[in-house]
């Protein structure tokens, strides 16, 4: 009964064209068997879609290409060009259209477990807050993303380690950019690859879907995740500044205020005296008894704190007195932001997964 239902919502949705209204641009990697390269590339190319079996490499073309996987048993990875919104949708429709043409074997599908599908979205207008943001809630819904997958794609997965073993735990330490906050994973096989996507195409790398042919999962998965990191940002640009805020490296001088103004675009740092710039790259500069406007220095920063040192509890009056004198527009948005994992995501996209949920745990 329960099997009939899904496939009939499957049918009826799978049927209907997706109205994507997020035009950050994706690239998508299906890795296929049971087909033949060549005739794919010709079927491809005599519908109107450009594709060329190219042998491995990386290069970020303007067609579809084909290219050798050893990772895969026995097949290929298709991959596509950048696309955008409805239409970047619609051609992935008509590809895999054409690729369920070309299978060897009519009773075969066109995966086994070796495949994986993978994800590129453009992140050449991110920062490293924005990609902390993102990486961190990934890792904090990590268990709920896993049951929407089978289970050769979750947990610590081959192709798909978590963020947990493939992230160093000090994710804080370097959010100034990309490159910094890149640093910090150590593989490339993860479930979410930046330092070598952003590297290589200036994009962000989703690894964790099975391997599929079906375009309403691949649909929905690229939709999911088009939202998850637009939510991302959002939560980066009304983060909460707390005075009571427990800073994960405690030892750091002045740690509860530097994590929090990296939070928020800014970084807090000394050379040969304690300075502050803010989001737009300007230092921050602070009047003395004089009148005369300094660097920060020490004792400005002493001052924020109960005891008048650089650690400790800060005074909650004198220090969201500064973040306001001196990131106003952070704290004029400084409301709680949902980090649960559908939020921001379309209500079909969140039927589809919760559907999908279901269907693994009683498969």
């Amino acid at each position: 009964m329960y099997i009939n239902i899904y496939n009939s919502i499957h049918k009826l949705i799978n049927g209907l064209d997706f109205k994507m209204i997020n035009t950050r641009k994706f690239g998508i990697e299906i890795e296929f068997v049971n087909a033949n390269r060549e005739t794919l590339a010709e079927k491809l190319v005599a519908n109107g879609i450009p594709c060329f079996y190219e042998g491995y490499n990386h290069t970020t073309r303007g067609h579809w290409k084909i290219v050798t996987d050893a990772t895969v048993r026995g097949g290929y990875e298709l991959v596509s060009p950048p696309l955008q919104g409805e239409a970047g949708l619609l051609e992935v429709k008509k590809v895999l259209s054409i690729m369920h043409e070309c299978k060897r074997n009519p009773d075969m599908d066109m995966v086994n477990m070796s495949c994986g599908l993978h994800v590129h979205l453009d992140a050449s207008d991110l920062d490293g807050t924005d990609i902390y943001w993102i990486v961190k809630r990934y890792k904090d819904n990590e268990t709920a993303i896993d049951g929407i997958m089978p289970t050769s794609r979750r947990g610590d997965a081959r192709w798909c380690r978590s963020i947990s073993s493939s992230w160093k735990s000090n994710l804080l330490k370097e959010l100034n950019t990309i490159e910094a906050n890149a640093r910090q994973q150590f593989r490339r096989e993860c479930k979410v690859n930046v330092a070598y996507a952003y590297a290589r195409h200036k994009t962000i790398e989703f690894r964790q879907h099975s391997g599929t042919t079906d375009y309403n999962k691949i649909a929905n998965w690229i939709e999911f995740l088009q939202y998850f990191v637009e939510q991302s940002v959002k939560i980066k640009q009304s983060i909460k500044i707390k005075h009571d805020y427990k800073p994960r490296k405690n030892s750091v001088m002045f740690a509860s205020i530097r994590e929090q103004v990296a939070l928020l675009g800014g970084k807090l740092f000394y050379k040969g005296a304690w300075k502050i710039i803010n989001e737009n790259g300007e230092t921050i500069r602070i009047p003395d008894n004089s009148g005369e406007h300094q660097n920060c220095g020490y004792a400005p920063l002493a001052k924020l704190y109960e005891n008048n040192s650089y650690k400790g509890n800060l005074n909650k009056e004198k220090f969201l007195e500064f973040m306001r004198n001196y990131f106003p527009q952070e704290m004029s948005n400084n409301d709680d932001a949902d980090e649960s994992l559908f939020a921001g995501i379309p209500h079909y996209v969140e039927e589809f997964f919760n559907m999908r949920t279901t269907q693994l745990r009683r498969a």
